[in-house]
């Protein structure tokens, strides 16, 4: 994975990206119980107190424990081949029961009975921490728009326009990651008398944290912040503010 340094103003995000106090310790995004080992290297992490860090940590085990299951249709430790999550399904008879209970309506990649405020805590933290990453600012805890279902279930268009870079509408600060990252693509167009008419567009693209396994694109769009997160290429979530 790609190291890109932060050049954008340090003043714009000061203290836990979470909720703006101390901040004494650093928070991995994605939590590194969501990747696979070997982690990748550089992986990102952005400024927490250890409150925040330690609150989020049971719930991001039953959202990786989920996502696991859902991904195989199954939560059978002899089925799951990751060691972190076999265990903390071994070790857990709760937890275990829980993802048990949130996959057995719904066939690989579906549930209806996941703890849908665990699952949304989570997304939302995500998100934020993505957002504090390559953006230098701090979302608010609630967002405008949270929502998951499986990336398998999006027909083609859907997967198409879900995928695609998203164009920009400015570029806040520039320095910030996501500026580095921004890609100009020039289109020749042809306009109603045949004359070609020169465009360009301002995109922001995905960023592979670990193939297959967590990808996330972030970008400012129509007054908008985005957040667009795929997990084992299985589920598909989408944070906005």
């Amino acid at each position: 994975m790609d190291y890109v340094a932060d050049n954008s103003d340090r003043r714009l995000l000061t203290g836990c990206v979470y909720c703006g106090g101390d901040a004494d310790t650093r928070d991995h995004v994605p939590a590194r119980v969501l990747l696979e080992e070997p982690y990748p290297e550089n992986l990102h992490a952005v400024p927490s107190c250890r409150a925040c860090n330690n609150d989020f940590s049971t719930d991001e085990q039953y959202f990786a424990c989920l996502v696991e299951a859902l991904m195989i249709g199954s939560c059978s430790t002899d089925a799951i081949t990751r060691p972190r999550i076999a265990g903390a399904l071994r070790r857990s008879p709760q937890l275990r029961a829980a993802i048990n209970h949130a996959i057995a309506d719904g066939e690989a990649g579906v549930t209806t009975r996941a703890d849908t405020s665990r699952v949304e805590r989570v997304r939302v933290k995500l998100a934020r921490g993505h957002v504090a990453y390559e953006l230098t600012a701090r979302c608010a805890a609630e967002a405008a728009v949270v929502a998951w279902l499986p990336y398998s279930a999006l027909d083609p268009d859907a997967k198409e326009a879900f995928d695609s870079p998203v164009p920009l509408d400015q570029i806040e600060e520039i320095g910030n990651r996501a500026s580095q990252r921004a890609m100009v693509v020039a289109l020749t167009l042809l306009g109603s008398g045949g004359e070609p008419l020169e465009l360009s567009l301002v995109l922001q693209d995905w960023v592979e944290v670990q193939r297959l396994r967590y990808r996330y694109l972030v970008a400012n769009s129509r007054e908008t912040t985005i957040v667009r997160m795929v997990l084992g290429e299985c589920i598909a979530a989408e944070v906005c503010w």
